[in-house]
């Protein structure tokens, strides 16, 4: 048997599904029709729970070989995928009973850990696809007012990322409380973490190799992805600081699973005409396609309610999806998981710094803030990044006299 094959085996006796996954695939790229490997790998997917990957592995195999094992595996995991799926309804249902108003969308599952809204009926332009009352809606002020929220912002505390942070200590707090109303949408919390980069095993980590997440930043020698993990436990343990309370009810791995699931699911919105970011429960669900313009979302003071709405024809069966804005691939992987292909807002690192034989180097890096600049830019020339990069190169290399740059400067 393969080395990769005996490697997968020996980890599912450890349970430890994920490298196995990894090891599995290995040994597929050498032999990718071999029965045995993809009867493995739907074997691993099911323990996964990635259901609907695994079925369709199995089906293929299925048409190729008649084996009562695999007919079993198949009708197993078919099961299972239909008892996720009818564990959804209830979240619906809860919905509904807080006043969210939808009858032509359902929620999908495409794999456990991937859902989308679907739409089950015709939906017209300007239609109002989905409204949820406040009520239904965590937002960053109910934060501030829980217990740990007061004395964090009683005491001044400064937290890299306040918002997400203190989104992350209410749903926290709530998913300690065995009454809360929140019940429903906490189960519907994504299990796995898999893809996002920051809890990458030491393998895919590698596949990131001379990307900027394992690149460096000036003058720190810590790659993106480090960075973002010591700012979260920087954030933690600032709470904690001011709450001790706090560590009894989440550990550190519990904030940073908690902090990435809340930024992936944050809406940016104005109510009472101010900003207020929020969580929306179900609509979270809404998956994001690159240029979209098929939604619009938006919370409306009038009906005091979060509402998607339709802006163009949407037709029976199609996923609904919604748009995040413009954003570089860097920060899609990092924050949400995913990259989109063709991006054209995707952003290249320019680092830059001064030509070792200018006779007046020393003098323009006096008057800088340090001797080496980063800039992110895109193909928009038009983009202020650019800008401020052509900028700085035409400060650089300016080959006048001291008094002329001054002058200039």
């Amino acid at each position: 048997m393969d080395i990769n094959a005996l490697e997968a085996n020996a980890l599912i006796q450890c349970k430890n599904y994920k490298e196995a996954l990894y090891s599995v695939n290995k040994a597929l790229l050498l032999k990718p029709l071999q029965n045995d490997l993809l009867f493995l790998k739907a074997n691993i997917l099911e323990s996964l729970k990635s259901y609907n990957e695994a079925l369709r592995i199995l089906i293929s195999l299925k048409q190729s070989e008649k084996s009562p094992t695999i007919n079993e595996t198949y009708t197993r995991i078919k099961k299972l995928l239909k008892e996720n799926a009818a564990s959804k309804e209830p979240y619906a249902a809860w919905m509904k009973s807080l006043g969210s108003k939808f009858n032509k969308i359902t929620l999908k599952c495409f794999a456990p850990d991937y859902r989308g809204i679907i739409a089950t009926k015709p939906i017209s332009a300007n239609e109002v696809i989905i409204s949820i009352p406040r009520n239904g809606i965590i937002t960053v002020k109910m934060a501030k007012e829980t217990n740990i929220g007061k004395k964090i912002i009683e005491s001044n505390t400064s937290l890299i990322y306040p918002n997400n942070s203190l989104l992350s200590v209410y749903v926290l707090l709530e998913k300690a409380n065995p009454k809360t109303k929140w019940k429903h949408f906490i189960e519907s919390l994504p299990k796995s973490m898999s893809n996002f980069p920051l809890f990458f095993i030491k393998k895919e980590r590698a596949l990131l190799t001379g990307s900027p997440f394992l690149g460096t930043f000036i003058n720190q020698q810590i790659a993106k992805v480090d960075q973002l993990r010591d700012d979260i436990k920087k954030d933690y343990k600032a709470i904690c600081n001011v709450a001790p309370e706090f560590e009894e009810i989440a550990n550190l791995e519990d904030f940073m699973r908690t902090r990435v699931l809340v930024n992936s699911r944050i809406f940016g919105l104005r109510i009472d005409n101010e900003p207020n970011d929020s969580i929306v429960p179900y609509a979270d669900m809404f998956n994001y396609k690159y240029k979209s313009k098929m939604t619009h979302w938006a919370f409306n003071e009038e009906s005091n309610s979060f509402i998607v709405k339709a802006q163009e024809f949407i037709q029976e069966g199609s996923e609904i999806f919604v748009y995040y804005g413009n954003k570089p691939n860097h920060s899609f992987f990092q924050f949400y998981g995913f990259v989109v292909e063709n991006n054209e807002n995707d952003e290249v690192c320019i680092k830059t710094s001064g030509i070792p034989t200018d006779r007046l180097l020393e003098f323009k890096e006096s008057m800088l803030v340090r001797k080496y600049l980063k800039f992110r830019v895109s193909k928009d020339t038009g983009d202020i990044k650019f800008s401020q990069l052509m900028s700085y190169l035409r400060y650089l290399t300016f080959e006048g006299t001291l008094e002329e740059l001054l002058e200039v400067h």
